[in-house]
C-alpha cells in the first residue's frame, strides 16, 4: 500500500482526535462555568497541575523505546525491536513504581503544609480527587511504548482511533457527571475507570498486531537501557516548557490573582490554541509515515513530506491567527455565556504566539 493512502487514514484518525481534544477544552467550559462557577472551576484547574506534570514526565522513556523499536522493525532487525521492547517496558515499569512513591510524598508535601486551607474546594475532597487523577495518569504510561507496536505494524491509525475512542468516552462521562450536578471526586474516579479499560484493551490489541515479533524472545542489555536512558531524558527535557509555561503560569496566576483569574487566563489561553490543535493533528498524521520510510532509509521520500507538511501548517496558522484576532474576543463572549468579561488583549497576545509556535512545532518532528 502507498504512503498516500497510509497518510489519508492517518489524517482522518488525527482530525477526529484533535476534534474530540478541541471539544474537550472548549465544550465542557461552558457547563463547568454554569455548574460550578468560576472560582471553583478555577480552584480545579489549579488542583489538577500537579496531575499534569506527573503525565508529562513519562513520557521520555516510552517515546524513547517506541522511535527506536520502529525503526529497527521497519529495518527488518526483528531481535533487536524485541530488545528494545522489552528493555523499554522494564524502563517504564521502574517509572510507574517511581511516580506511585512521588504521587505520595507529593500529596503529603501538599497537605503538611496546609495548601489547600484557603481554597474553596473541601480539603478531604481535594486530597481524594488529586490521588485518583494521578493514578489515572500513571495507568496510562505504558501507553507511549505501545504506540511503536501500532506504527511498526504501519497501523497508526488504528491506535489513533482507540485513543479517540477513550477520550470520547472521557468527555462523556464527565459530561453526564456536570450535568448531573457531580463534584471533582466523581469526575476523578469516572476519569481512573476509563483509564484502565483503554489502557487494557490498547496494550491487547497493539501486542497482537505483531505476530512476527512474537517469534523472537526479547532480551535486556545494559546498552540498551542507556540507550533508552538518555534519548529518554532527551525526550523528558522536552515537556518542561509545558509545566513551566502552562502549569506554572496557572499556579502564579492563581497565587497572585485568585481562583477565578485562573479561569479566565485558561479559558482564554484554549480558546486560542484550539487552532494549534492542527498544527498537532499534522505531525500526528506524516510522522508515523515519515518514521517508517525514514527506517527504510528513503530519504528523498522523507523530505517531501516534511516539506510538504511544513507549508501547510505555516498557511494555516496564517488563516488561524487572523480569525482569532477578528473573531475571538466576540467568540470568546458567546462561549463563556457572559459569565467572564472580555479579555480582548489576551487573546490578541496567545494569537500572536500560535503563527509564531507554528514552524517550531511542525519542525520537531525531524527531531523525534
Amino acid at each position: 500500500m502507498s504512503s498516500k493512502k497510509f497518510l489519508i487514514r492517518n489524517a482522518i484518525a488525527t482530525s477526529l482526535q484533535k476534534a474530540i481534544k478541541v471539544a474537550d477544552h472548549l465544550l465542557l467550559v461552558p457547563f463547568y462555568l454554569s455548574v460550578w462557577g468560576p472560582a471553583y472551576y478555577g480552584e480545579w484547574l489549579t488542583l489538577t497541575i500537579v496531575p499534569n506534570i506527573l503525565s508529562l514526565s513519562q513520557i521520555g522513556v516510552g517515546t524513547a523505546s517506541a522511535n527506536q523499536m520502529v525503526l529497527h522493525f521497519t529495518a527488518g532487525k526483528l531481535q533487536l525491536a524485541s530488545n528494545i521492547a522489552k528493555s523499554g517496558l522494564l524502563l517504564i515499569i521502574v517509572v510507574m513504581i517511581f511516580s506511585v512513591l512521588t504521587t505520595g510524598v507529593i500529596i503529603s508535601i501538599l497537605f503538611f503544609f496546609d495548601a489547600f486551607d484557603d481554597s474553596v474546594i473541601e480539603e478531604r475532597s481535594a486530597f481524594i480527587a488529586i490521588s485518583l487523577l494521578m493514578v489515572s495518569k500513571i495507568v496510562l504510561f505504558i501507553n507511549h511504548l505501545y504506540e511503536g507496536y501500532f506504527r511498526s505494524a504501519r497501523r497508526a491509525s488504528l491506535g489513533i482511533n482507540l485513543t479517540n475512542t477513550y477520550l470520547a468516552v472521557n468527555l462523556i462521562v464527565t459530561l453526564l457527571i456536570l450535568l448531573l450536578n457531580g463534584k471533582i471526586i466523581t469526575i476523578a474516579f469516572g476519569s481512573l475507570v476509563t483509564s484502565i479499560i483503554f489502557t487494557s484493551t490498547y496494550l491487547f490489541v497493539g501486542h497482537n498486531l505483531l505476530q512476527d515479533l512474537k517469534q523472537f524472545k526479547g532480551r535486556v542489555f545494559a546498552n540498551d537501557l542507556r540507550l533508552l536512558l538518555k534519548t529518554g531524558f532527551g525526550y523528558f527535557l522536552n515537556p518542561l516548557w509545558l509545566i513551566l509555561s502552562f502549569q506554572g503560569t496557572t499556579f502564579v496566576v492563581r497565587l497572585v490573582l485568585g481562583p477565578e483569574a485562573v479561569a479566565i487566563f485558561n479559558t482564554a489561553r484554549n480558546l486560542t490554541r484550539s487552532i494549534s490543535q492542527v498544527f498537532h493533528m499534522t505531525n500526528l498524521t506524516v510522522m508515523p509515515e515519515l518514521q517508517v520510510q525514514l527506517g527504510r532509509n528513503n530519504l528523498n521520500k522523507v523530505r517531501e513530506m516534511f516539506t510538504y507538511s511544513l507549508g501547510l501548517v505555516l498557511i494555516l496558522a496564517m488563516i488561524g491567527t487572523f480569525s482569532l484576532i477578528v473573531f475571538g474576543p466576540w467568540i470568546y463572549n458567546a462561549w463563556t455565556g457572559g459569565s467572564i468579561s472580555d479579555q480582548n488583549t489576551l487573546i490578541y497576545i496567545f494569537s500572536v504566539g500560535i503563527l509564531l509556535n507554528s514552524v517550531w512545532i511542525s519542525s520537531e518532528m525531524i527531531f523525534w
